[in-house]
């Protein structure tokens, strides 16, 4: 006899992220990366989220720039730079440089809404969009191609 779960309850994904929520995330995040690396890394939740207050534009900068830093010792490959227009670029002077070199590294799109607004948070979706272009970027600079399987890639002589 089937027994039937009560769905889950629709979540609203164009709402404002929670500062709650992304310190949920970025707890994961944290996990996902040292079992990734076979490394334990330090903590990189530096910001103080955890309220239900709506997680701001910059804390989030300063969440993956954070990521960045522990990760960086463990970086194999130095991917090309890309390109960046520091004048679309609308945050704070800090978050802004953090901003420049995260996008000019590929970890974050040039013309997402974390970067260029217009409002001061980030939506569930449009997060989550980042966040995985982040991981999929960190996974490339923190593992090197198997030549087995990547046949273009020849050893230099």
């Amino acid at each position: 006899m089937a027994t039937f779960q009560k769905p889950a309850p629709k979540i609203n994904t164009t709402s404002p992220l929670s500062e709650s929520e992304a310190h949920a995330i970025f707890t994961k995040v944290d996990s996902s990366i040292s079992a990734l690396l076979h490394q334990k890394i330090a903590p990189t939740i530096h910001v103080s989220l955890g309220s239900d207050a709506i997680a701001t534009r910059s804390k989030l900068i300063e969440e993956f720039y954070s990521i960045y830093q522990a990760t960086y010792p463990y970086f194999k490959l130095q991917p090309r730079r890309q390109y960046c227009d520091p004048s679309a670029i609308r945050l704070p002077s800090k978050e802004r440089d953090e901003a420049i070199k995260l996008i000019q590294w590929g970890f974050l799109p040039p013309t997402s809404p974390l970067i260029m607004g217009p409002k001061d948070y980030e939506s569930l979706d449009d997060f989550g969009a980042e966040l995985g272009i982040y991981l999929g970027q960190l996974g490339v600079c923190t593992h090197l191609p198997e030549i087995a399987w990547s046949p273009e890639i020849e050893k230099t002589p």
